[in-house]
């Protein structure tokens, strides 16, 4: 699910918006249930990324495009999970 999410980001920025990445990187961390079966409850998704032309507002957007429209993954994952993100720019 990184992966997707990280790739669909660095497409959005880089060729919907112009931004040129020089490093992206994902980190996820999740909650498992208790009880059998122990399934997956809560996803975070850290976004740490650096580049030329890369600003907050930029960033916030391509997320939210990214989570909310195109990644394959979160949408298959949103309904039955509790996912989170947040991003930092270096």
């Amino acid at each position: 699910m990184a992966a997707c999410a990280g790739n669909t980001l660095n497409l959005v920025l880089c060729r919907k918006m112009g931004a040129r990445l020089e490093w992206l990187e994902v980190e996820a961390r999740a909650e498992r249930r208790q009880n059998h079966p122990t399934v997956i409850t809560a996803i975070e998704l850290l976004y740490r990324l650096r580049g030329e032309g890369v600003d907050g507002e930029m960033v916030e957007r391509a997320v939210r495009m990214a989570e909310e429209q195109l990644c394959p993954m979160l949408a298959m994952l949103q309904p039955g999970t509790a996912i989170s993100s947040c991003w930092q720019l270096d």
